[in-house]
């Protein structure tokens, strides 16, 4: 699952413009913000605390395993218009060491009908809670085996959900298992140490088609409704069950002799040719990096709306966001190829092995994490990857400063609340760091053995390292505890000088790390150190076994500089004490991606500081030669970043130049965002009209939009409530512009805000960018609290999110009993544990 990012920006759909829509522009100004000098501030009312009841987080077991279930064959019937289900499954299981008088499967939220044994005979049964307690006819002898049916209806809670809407009723449904979900839309045993195999049949409306886990057996239409089978034969852990089915395109490819599908809603179906382009090779490469061909008769991939996360897994049959299709213009801002390439990793890491408990959940993501950049560095090159590798691990430290704690880890309260920057960016920074200290053969030995050593099971971490450990022949016990079981990383300082009587250079380094909340004070790992002088470059690999070393070098000349940890393999931070000359020289000629962009970084912050006038100069003529000559998209990015800390008149003019003609969007948003500095300026004015007039691609003229309204302030306002009615798949630009609106410091912003978010003809992401904003000039106004309120009953999952985090930053009791109300009601964690950290235990 990518629950972090769909890599694409998560914005929003364009629809015809209503009347509400038309009402934002009729409006007086005047009669737009009258309320807003009426409001009472909640903020200065007398908060009475009253003690709430808040679960903690406590160290999850896995589950005792009572029986094993052998096959699910789900049956369901669809009624989108009253957003219901008729259902009924049969369950094959055996006991497993001990016999049985009494099964308890998982079932939640919906209505049991009835319960029957494989002799048809009636069984006896409680439905209480998430529990359905079914009583046997004659005790179930361990390892015997049973079929059990139960018969059920209801519209679901959560698991099941219909989506879309055409006159008034959903388009499509859609299942989310993951990752103990599948219990609210068939009973079931909800564990992920349990495979079984499984079949869905699906009767549904005639004009809709499905995809499910395995392969379409047969298809029927019996008048207004069609009916399939689907099946797959390959034991699985329940969670990756799955079924969408809907108003559909359907578009098929071919990869090998393994048929490809891709189904998203008519309106949509242009893009998906560009966002699934790479899947043959995606599962070329994923193929040879496990050592296992493609381990499944189909790979289907299905785009859905208010998906409440990038993309899952399931078995065969990934569903994805709809906001992974984009146009032209939103390809040049992202591609969906990274989250394709993560899905698609998962069906061998998570699918073919799952982990054997959430604790464990790093297997899988962080493999799928790590493989999605290995493809990256396989399809764009060493450069493309070693970006996207050191951003992995910055997102992983800020979780782990956020959050400290190992990356195995069984302290929660629901599972989906270990899905974050630790099992994503950070197990694939350990990962990446094993590859460095194993090397490329091994490493990619140890996936293959750990693969075909455990496929069709699930797995733990101990199988991994012994993957590890078999083919390398290396003791990996120290790795494991330290980089896997313990929290933090390293925290280096480093430092160098030049010893010219001896023709010795001394690089100390320490780790810094306090040690506090069980982080090692010494992380054992290699480092490669690499040294530069004119008569060229060595790199010498040293291993950290202490908190602090001194290592000599034999250096014929003084170095021109010292890169610790070039190429980035190990997760830290890092105080480099470097000259600007050496950093200079970095800038200049590093063959490290990373390197050069940490050095132009550096030097703008040494322009905006130094009062050296002369060297201020160089500063900035470096910065300018680097946005105007880098090869690297993202080196010029960060040079252009740099130009606008640094200031002057040649970078303001090199900044113009790349915002109008540099071939990459994201350089171009940078370029402008920096220009943003040297504003107000009527001539800049007129560059980001022609900017936003020139559509390169959203997110440009998202910028141009913002440079427009701090270059010409005076007009910023109802030219930007023009261009919000533009369209753009998703409502994207939108979604940019509203943003942009929350900064103007105009009357009629918050009540421009407000019918943005009620606009139920926008997609839910720009109403869910127009509460963001919105919830950022609150300051406690009673009637924006008001307004939040009554949206925490949106069916889209973006829109209730941000209401409830908007909703946490009010501190009057009548909101916060409210959202106190709806915590005991919802049954979604991540909206509780929002509203957990917003009321503390008290409200």
């Amino acid at each position: 699952m990518n629950a972090i990012s769909a890599n694409k920006t998560s914005t929003a759909t364009s629809s015809a413009f209503g009347f509400t829509r038309l009402n934002l522009l009729g409006i007086p100004a005047l009669l737009l913000v009258g309320a807003c000098h009426l409001d009472w501030n909640a903020e200065s009312a007398p908060l009475v605390p009253v003690a709430v009841d808040l679960p903690l987080a406590r160290a999850q077991a896995p589950r005792p395993m009572s029986i094993d279930v052998q096959h699910y064959a789900i049956q369901l019937e669809l009624f989108p218009d009253s957003r219901s289900l008729e259902g009924s499954t049969k369950i094959r299981f055996l006991a497993r060491d001990e016999d049985l008088l009494r099964v308890d499967l998982d079932f939640a939220g919906l209505r049991v009908e009835g319960v029957r044994d494989d002799q048809d005979r009636e069984l006896s049964w409680q439905h209480t809670g998430s529990t359905l307690a079914i009583t046997l006819r004659e005790v179930l002898r361990s390892k015997q085996e049973i079929e059990i049916t139960v018969d059920y209806s209801g519209s679901p809670e959560k698991g099941l959900w219909f989506a879309g809407d055409k006159r008034g009723e959903p388009t499509h449904v859609f299942t989310q298992g993951e990752c103990e979900d599948s219990h609210w839309w068939f009973p079931c045993w909800e564990t992920t140490a349990d495979f079984a195999s499984s079949e869905v049949t699906v009767t549904m409306p005639a004009e809709w088609k499905a995809v499910a886990a395995g392969e379409l057996l047969e298809r029927t239409v019996n008048g207004r409704t069609a009916t399939e089978h689907w099946s797959m034969t390959q034991p699985h852990a329940v969670y990756l069950t799955t079924l969408v089915a809907g108003e559909f395109v359907v578009k098929e490819d071919r990869w090998n002799d393994v048929p490809l599908y891709y189904l998203a809603e008519p309106k949509y179906a242009k893009w998906m040719e560009a966002s699934f382009s790479k899947t043959g090779d995606i599962l070329t490469f994923l193929s040879d990096f496990t050592g296992v061909n493609y381990p499944y008769s189909k790979y289907s991939q299905a785009c859905v709306e208010n998906f409440p996360f990038g993309g899952m897994e399931n078995i065969s049959a990934t569903t994805l966001t709809t906001v992974t299709l984009d146009d032209d213009l939103g390809q040049r801002d992202a591609t969906s190829h990274g989250l394709v390439a993560h899905e698609a990793a998962h069906q061998w890491f998570g699918d073919l092995v799952t982990c054997e408990d959430w604790s464990e959940v790093w297997l899988n993501e962080s493999f799928a994490t790590y493989s999605a950049l290995l493809f990256t560095e396989h399809d764009e090159g060493a450069d493309a990857f070693r970006i996207d590798m050191r951003n992995a691990q910055e997102s992983y430290i800020a979780a782990d400063l956020d959050k400290r704690r190992p990356i195995i880890y069984s302290i929660y309260k629901d599972p989906i609340d270990l899905f974050g920057g630790h099992v994503y960016p950070g197990g694939a920074s350990r990962l990446h760091l094993l590859r460095s200290i194993l090397g490329d053969d091994a490493f990619v030995g140890g996936v293959h053995e750990y693969i075909s050593a455990n496929a069709g099971r699930p797995v733990t971490t101990a199988n991994l390292q012994h993957a590890f450990e078999q083919v390398s022949g290396e003791n990996l016990d120290w790795f494991f505890d330290q980089w896997l079981r313990s929290p933090g990383f390293p925290e280096f300082k480093v430092d160098w000088k030049w010893d010219a009587g001896r023709n010795k250079l001394v690089v100390n380094v320490a780790q810094e790390q306090t040690g506090a909340d069980g982080v090692p004070r010494v992380f054992r790992t290699p480092v490669d150190i690499e040294v530069r002088d004119r008569g060229g470059r060595a790199t010498h690999r040293l291993w950290i076994t202490d908190r602090r070393h001194s290592f000599e070098f034999d250096v014929s000349h003084e170095p021109i500089w010292v890169r610790f940890d070039k190429f980035g393999w190990i997760p830290k931070t890092i105080n480099s004490i470097k000259s600007p000359s050496e950093w200079i020289a970095i800038a200049e000629e590093d063959d490290d991606v990373n390197g050069r962009r940490d050095a132009i970084t550096k030097l703008g912050e040494f322009a905006r500081t130094t009062e050296d006038l002369e060297m201020r100069e160089i500063y900035r003529g470096e910065i300018a030669a680097r946005l105007r000559t880098e090869p690297n998209e993202d080196v010029r990015i960060a040079a252009a970043r740099a130009a606008g800390v640094a200031g002057g008149l040649e970078a303001r003019a090199q900044l113009e130049d790349a915002a109008t003609t540099d071939e990459s969007a994201g350089v171009r948003v940078a370029a402008m965002n920096a220009l943003l500095a040297y504003c107000p300026a009527p001539d800049l004015a007129q560059l980001a009209l022609d900017e936003f007039d020139a559509r390169f691609s959203w997110n440009c003229m998202a910028a141009a939009a913002g440079l427009y309204a701090a270059a010409k302030p005076e007009e910023a306002y109802q030219w930007m409530t023009k261009q919000l009615l533009l369209d753009s798949p998703h409502d994207q630009l939108r979604s940019r512009l509203l943003v942009e609106l929350g900064k103007l410091p105009h009357v009629a912003v918050i009540e421009q805000l407000k019918n943005w978010a009620r606009d139920d003809s926008s997609h839910p992401g720009a109403r869910t960018v127009a509460i963001v904003e919105l919830a950022k000039l609150a300051r406690g106004r009673a009637s924006i609290a008001d307004f939040l309120v009554h949206m925490l009953d949106e069916e889209d999952f973006r829109l209730r999110g941000a209401v409830v985090e908007a909703l946490g930053e009010f501190k009057d009791p009548s909101t916060r009993s409210k959202l106190y109300d709806y915590y005991r009601s919802t049954v979604f964690p991540r909206e509780k544990r929002a509203i957990e950290a917003a009321l503390g235990t008290t409200y």
